[in-house]
């Protein structure tokens, strides 16, 4: 195996088991943390929209605040209930 596809399995498959740990409820902070930082180092992102996990968790966080909250773009005065039950 050449060393290009060796690093290429190392990658797919630390990606898969953080998957695994995360579906499975076993993840500890680290792991997330390790998870988010996989992510980042390859660049992914995501934009919350209105009709996402993301959003809800941008929404749940708690600010106390007079002015709207804003989240990249999106203005909003009030949380709204979160649209999506728990996994």
């Amino acid at each position: 195996m050449t060393e290009q596809k060796t690093l290429e399995e190392l990658h797919s498959l630390l990606a898969e088991e953080f998957v695994r740990r995360i579906r499975s409820g076993e993840a500890t902070p680290a792991d997330l943390n390790a998870a988010r930082q996989f992510l980042r180092d390859n660049g992914v992102d995501a934009t919350p929209n209105e009709a996402t996990p993301l959003f809800n968790l941008a929404m749940s966080l708690p600010f106390n605040s007079e002015k709207p909250i804003e989240v990249k773009g999106l203005s909003i005065k009030e949380p709204a209930p979160l649209p999506f039950n728990e996994v």
